[in-house]
């Protein structure tokens, strides 16, 4: 499985489309189907386990990354990597580095992001817990601001 610090950097665009579409996407509940059917896997050693999902923001937005990759992601390593990263953003924004580059909305649903934060979480080389390193991160974004 690919870990977080081998992942290559991804085409900034491409991230930033990913990021919108399965926001957009992760905001709806999942389908029906999912829901009511339940999937049987089989382990290693022959027996099987039975997973139920339930309607969980989490599970919506790797559903949703599941399906924005999965035309042209057959090894999901894209998908893998996108989800690296955006945890990696989460982290970073909960944390309250990322200062005038992101503010929350004044409902606390949402955020507001420069640009180039985005485009930084699509470069950043991650470390191997899956996390950006905070200060290059934060230079990377400077240097995408002062480019622009």
């Amino acid at each position: 499985m690919l870990r977080p610090d081998k992942c290559d950097p991804m085409d900034r665009e491409r991230f930033t489309d990913a990021f919108g579409a399965i926001l957009e996407a992760a905001a709806r509940p999942l389908p029906r189907d999912m829901l009511e059917n339940p999937i049987c896997l089989e382990n290693d050693d022959g027996s099987t386990s039975t997973l139920h999902f339930t309607d969980h923001p989490l599970r919506r937005l790797i559903v949703a990354a599941g399906d924005y990759f999965a035309s042209d992601d057959a090894d999901n390593q894209e998908h893998l990597n996108f989800l690296y990263r955006f945890e990696g953003l989460q982290c970073l924004i909960q944390q309250g580095v990322l200062g005038d580059w992101v503010h929350a909305s004044t409902d606390g649903q949402a955020y507001e992001m420069h640009p180039a934060v985005l485009d930084a979480a699509a470069e950043v080389p991650m470390t191997k817990k899956g996390r950006f390193p905070r200060q290059a991160f934060l230079r990377k974004v400077q240097q995408i601001v002062d480019e622009d």
